[in-house]
């Protein structure tokens, strides 16, 4: 972004740190499955943690004027509502060759599925991540 912003420019960069990482209520087997499912996904470009090392990018590329900002962005505590459920449901799907992959078919992957959303529908579940923006000028 450094090379097509003109001198003076502002970037901003924003993204997720700890997504599909911090989780509390879940049963041993699904946390598991969740660490494995991230494994695999590592390998396919995917950064959980990000987030946190956007500042430090900035730095590399020469930005000044840096400017960091961490807030809460998923917060369930306690059942999720409806449109967070299908935005999780929606990304299990996109998800899902990945997953089956790592856990040995479509059937388990759909199992998985279930027993992530069964999670978030639980009034004892605790998902949270956090969202880093990151301003600087060229």
């Amino acid at each position: 972004m450094t090379r097509v912003c003109r001198p003076g420019g502002i970037v901003m960069l924003q993204d997720l740190d700890g997504q599909l990482v911090w989780h509390d209520g879940m049963t041993d087997d699904l946390r598991a499955d969740v660490e494995r499912v991230l494994d695999t996904l590592r390998s396919t470009g995917f950064e959980p943690f990000v987030g946190r090392r956007l500042f430090g990018l900035t730095r590399q590329a020469g930005l000044r004027q840096i400017s960091t900002k961490a807030e809460s962005y998923h917060l369930y505590a306690s059942q999720i509502d409806g449109e967070a459920l299908n935005q999780w449901s929606l990304k299990l799907d996109i998800a899902k060759p990945v997953i089956a992959a790592t856990l040995g078919g479509d059937r388990r992957a759909d199992l998985f599925r279930r027993a992530f959303l069964d999670h978030l529908g639980d009034p004892g579940t605790l998902t949270y991540s956090v969202i880093f923006t990151v301003v600087g000028r060229v």
